[in-house]
Order: C-alpha cells, then sequence, then structure tokens
C-alpha cells in the first residue's frame, strides 16, 4: 500500500485535481455538450437536433475536435502512469516481484511453447488487475489519497 501511494498517489491526486479534465468522447455526448454549451454562450436554442446518431454527430467538426482533444490528454496522462509504473520496479514490494517471478517461471514450464511476450503478458495482466488497478480505480479505498469528506 505505502509503496503504491508513493509511486501512484501524485499523479492520481494529479488527475482528480484538474477540474477542466473531461474524459467523455461518446459521440451523442460529446455532441449534447456542445449544443448546451452553444446555448449557454448564445442566449438561444439551437437548431440543431438534439437527437442524432453517433454517426451524424461526428459529422461535426467541432465534436470530432473535442474528441481528439480529449484522446490526446487521455493518451498523455496514460503515458505518466505508464512510464511511473515502468520506472519504478524496483520500489515495487519484494514479495510482489517475488510472485511474479515464480509466475513466470511456472509458466515456462507449464507452457513451452508459449512465446516469451505471452508469458509476460499473463504476469503482467495479474501485476496490474490484482495489484495496481484497484487502488487506480478506488484510490480512497487504498488510503492512497485523502478526500475530505465536506470543506476543511
Amino acid at each position: 500500500q505505502n509503496s503504491l501511494k508513493s509511486l501512484l498517489g501524485p499523479l492520481i491526486e494529479q488527475v482528480m485535481e484538474d477540474s477542466d479534465l473531461n474524459m467523455n468522447i461518446h459521440p451523442l455526448e460529446v455532441y449534447k455538450a456542445w449544443i448546451s454549451r452553444t446555448e449557454t454562450e448564445t442566449g438561444e436554442p439551437s437548431k440543431l437536433p438534439y437527437d442524432v446518431t453517433p454517426e451524424q454527430a461526428l459529422k461535426h467538426k467541432e465534436v470530432t475536435d473535442e474528441i481528439e482533444n480529449t484522446i490526446k490528454k487521455l493518451v498523455k496522462i496514460i503515458k505518466s502512469f505508464q512510464e511511473k509504473i515502468i520506472g519504478t520496479v524496483d520500489q515495487m514490494p519484494y514479495g510482489i516481484r517475488y510472485m511474479a517471478m515464480c509466475l513466470r517461471k511456472n509458466l515456462k514450464e507449464k507452457f513451452p511453447e508459449s512465446s516469451e511476450e505471452e508469458i509476460l503478458k499473463a504476469v503482467g495482466n495479474l501485476l496490474y488487475y490484482r495489484y495496481m488497478n484497484p487502488v487506480i480505480t478506488a484510490p480512497d479505498s487504498f488510503e492512497v489519497i485523502d478526500l475530505a469528506a465536506g470543506p476543511t
């Protein structure tokens, strides 16, 4: 827990504190938010239909531009997590690293026809989904970040 708090805590806090961060890339939701913003800015109802298909929503440059910008921001966030995780493997608890080594060895013995890449995918999946993902998706449950109940 402490190792993940020091490794991922600052990144998770940075993401959570970014009030401008919008992770929505669903065309219909981006389209509806765009119409709503336009109506708010102009003070007039939009002449565009509100109920459209995703394909129709993607025909609007504003929608595709917003989705592309959001994807770029998400890729940047993902890369920062990936770089932090890969760059700090030596700080991972010894027990986790030992378990990964044993799993890799046993998988090689059990599945000798499997490529190194396939075996490392299995080990990586276990490490990520059992060790890191819960902390990233529910950081307050693992005390990686502190969420105040109200104004402090």
